[in-house]
């Protein structure tokens, strides 16, 4: 989620909208409308701001005859397979693993590998450096909540089934079993800087679930089915994490030692238990005392 910072011009231009739709009872939009509507009467499209169509129609010709013959190109990559589509009529779509796969040497087929080899798909749940982490873009996917730590546990995940990830030791005639902490590679140290990083996610998801039910009921209208879908795809993440614990400490065969002394784990703290997990109200006050000095009492 987005950290604290300083309002720009367009959040300070955003907010000012906001509230001057407030208070004449309108929606942003029909505001916009009815100024843009109320300048092109007045000549801005004739006058001021005439259309590079119209003031320069080489342009557009030109613009017209590349158009026809990109798409004459990508037709003829369709139809030898080199591309594959996805939708219909206007909606066809090219998808993204024919792009990636092809030996097709085109600009735009090399500049879309080069946007994946260097594209972080954090998403928001995972903080990076700087401001400017959150992605808007969501080149990949829009329909899975996908972070580097869900990347990291499949791997983990893999490693499972060839290395020793735990420890035993004996206590009270008991075998004792943790994960690895020591070493290059602590295992321990890698599930618990995970786990912390899903639960500050969790917490904030949650509390902005609950500053966008407060403005459902303000506006009458559902404004939560984004950030719910958010919570709903990082409640499968952390239970994603917690099965890959369970999977480490399956590879332990039997609940007892050969030496028929009983087997016991040592820190069960390292689960997740999202039912305990509370929203962090302070990454949302802000936006909520926002809201309280534009909306009043309604909020």
């Amino acid at each position: 989620l987005i950290e604290a910072r300083k309002p720009t011009s367009r959040d300070l231009l955003v907010s000012t909208l906001v509230k001057h739709a407030w208070k004449k009872k309108k929606t942003v939009e029909e505001i916009i409308e009815t100024a843009c509507l109320k300048w092109i009467k007045e000549g801005l499209l004739e006058k001021d701001h005439k259309p590079l169509a119209i003031r320069q129609p080489e342009f557009l010709t030109e613009w017209i005859k590349t158009k026809g013959k990109a798409e004459e190109v990508l037709q003829e990559l369709i139809d030898q397979g080199e591309l594959s589509t996805r939708g219909k009529g206007e909606e066809l779509t090219l998808t993204g693993d024919s792009l990636f796969n092809t030996g097709a040497d085109y600009k735009f087929i090399r500049e879309f590998k080069e946007r994946l080899d260097f594209y972080e798909p954090d998403l928001g749940l995972v903080k990076g450096k700087g401001e400017d982490y959150f992605d808007r873009e969501l080149l990949i996917t829009d329909e899975q909540f996908f972070s580097r730590y869900t990347a990291f546990l499949e791997t983990a995940r893999g490693f499972f089934s060839i290395l020793s990830v735990i420890e035993e030791t004996e206590k009270n005639g008991e075998i004792v079993l943790d994960l690895k902490k020591g070493g290059k590679h602590s295992f321990k140290g890698f599930f618990l800087k995970i786990r912390g990083n899903y639960i500050e996610g969790y917490e904030s998801l949650l509390a902005f679930e609950g500053l966008f039910k407060r403005l459902s009921k303000v506006y009458e209208q559902d404004l939560t089915y984004k950030i719910s879908k958010w919570v709903a795809q990082c409640q499968g993440i952390i239970d994603l994490y917690n099965q890959t614990l369970l999977e480490a400490l399956d590879n332990i065969d039997a609940p007892f030692s050969l030496q028929d002394k009983k087997k016991s784990y040592r820190d069960k703290k390292l689960y997740i238990d999202v039912k305990k997990i509370k929203p962090n109200g302070g990454i949302a006050r802000q936006y909520s005392e926002e809201f309280t000095n534009i909306l009043g009492e309604d909020f």
